[in-house]
């Protein structure tokens, strides 16, 4: 655990090394890289490895560079904060991690209440997980806020907390952090870029609603990895992405790897877009629509170790319409280390939804699920290519609200090709001989 003595003692050479490390030899050379005029924040008081709260200074030089509409420039050092409330238009710049903000008290450093137009650059925000402070930067009802490239390291709960906030997340660093590294709740076209998340609690990134409703995040090209599950359940915590209840939200092109639970989880979402992820090493469903979702697109991800695949679910809550296509699965795992429920699947889909192109190999049950139980309505598989499962195609023969149709795939060195289940129990063992009648079977080829 980082605590603010601890660094102050170690000059933070935990994090990112020195300013040597990182190619800044001066504040000069700082200057230079940055286009425009800028204010040195050292002719207002501020004093860099200054062993007292340099908040009040901060908030002095703040006013100053707002006034005259220029930058402010932190110089390379660690300030000490307790808690600084940045006013519309703060531009704050400083020399890459060799500037470093530390946390002073339970209170963020930084507080942005109502503001707008705001940019933070190239510095570090330090938490101290002794302090329990909810979060190292915080965000009510703010737009247009912009930070790059900065870094957040040992928060005790969250890095980024917002609340209704229009917020562009561009290459910054996450690592230490006792729950989420980026927690948007009621967002507004945010987008969340480019960013390394490394070590979190609970979850890396979460994109939440109060209630159901439009939000339209972006959230791409991040790298995600070592996210625990702390705080327990059953699939709040332990995701590298969670999306609850927000709309019209596209996560695409992220690295996620080593997460207790789920790589990406959409929960009560609509108009969601899953697509390009590289995800490997979930514990427990790697890619997750689940819960009162509907419109889910799931394409071209690949998937390598998990304890299930992708699930498309809950059709007895109201989850229903979903595209998963062109999708890699591989390498399914017996059983999950942190969900007993958890069962060894490629794909699972239930309602209203098109399998198609997707290549599923090295399952310990079912390639693909086609429904639960009496749960399972509209389902198409159709030109997919499973190998070395199990059973590569289960579909449910309990009777439900609407056809299974199953044409065009290719099964190959599975120990069952086409099998009829009722829930966990084979009922039919080969459905191209015997199915029942919502079950449609034609065209496929097994070897």
């Amino acid at each position: 655990m980082i605590n603010r003595r601890h660094f102050l003692m170690t000059g933070g050479a935990s994090f990112l090394g020195a300013a040597s490390a990182m190619g800044v030899a001066s504040p000069l050379m700082a200057q230079n890289n940055v286009s425009g005029a800028l204010l040195d924040g050292r002719n207002f008081g501020l004093a860099p490895g200054a062993p007292y709260d340099q908040a009040e200074a901060l908030a002095t030089a703040i006013n100053a560079a707002n006034s005259a509409k220029q930058k402010l420039f932190l110089p390379a050092g660690s300030y000490q904060i307790s808690n600084v409330t940045l006013p519309s238009s703060t531009q704050i710049i400083g020399a890459g991690s060799a500037t470093k903000l530390v946390q002073l008290t339970d209170k963020p450093i930084f507080s942005l209440v109502g503001a707008q137009n705001i940019a933070l650059e190239q510095f570090d925000l330090v938490g101290a997980q002794d302090l329990a402070a909810d979060a190292i930067l915080y965000m009510q009802s703010v737009r247009n806020v912009n930070i790059e490239e900065c870094g957040f390291f040992a928060s005790a709960k969250h890095g980024v907390w917002g609340y209704d906030a229009q917020v562009q997340l561009n290459s910054n660093r996450f690592e230490q952090v006792g729950s989420a590294a980026i927690f948007l709740t009621n967002g507004v076209q945010s987008q969340v870029r480019g960013n390394i998340i490394n070590g979190c609690g609970n979850n890396g990134i979460l994109i939440w609603r109060d209630e159901p409703g439009f939000d339209g995040t972006i959230v791409t090209h991040n790298q995600i990895e070592n996210i625990e599950w702390r705080s327990g359940g059953n699939g709040q915590n332990g995701n590298g992405i969670n999306v609850f209840r927000a709309q019209n939200v596209i996560v695409a092109n992220n690295v996620i790897k080593d997460c207790g639970f789920t790589a990406v989880r959409a929960n009560g979402t609509r108009n969601t877009q899953i697509i390009g992820n590289n995800c490997q090493r979930l514990g427990e469903v790697a890619i997750f629509s689940e819960f009162g979702f509907s419109g889910s697109l799931i394409s071209n991800n690949v998937i390598d170790e998990a304890a299930t695949g992708i699930s498309i679910t809950n059709y007895n809550d109201g989850g229903y319409l979903a595209v998963c296509a062109n999708n890699i699965v591989r390498n399914i795992w017996e059983k999950s280390p942190n969900n007993p429920d958890t069962i060894p699947l490629g794909i699972a889909a239930e309602a209203d939804c098109v399998l198609s192109g997707n290549v599923v190999e090295n399952v310990p049950g079912a390639g693909l699920l086609l429904g639960w139980g009496p749960y399972h309505r509209n389902l198409l598989a159709n030109g997919n290519l499973v190998r070395k499962c199990k059973y590569g195609i289960a579909a449910s023969a309990v009777e439900g609200d609407g056809p299974i149709n199953i044409t065009g795939n290719s099964l190959f060195e599975c120990e069952q090709p086409m099998v009829g289940s009722k829930w966990r129990d084979v009922e039919f063992d080969d459905l191209a001989k015997k199915s029942p009648d919502h079950i449609f079977v034609a065209n496929n080829v097994v070897g």
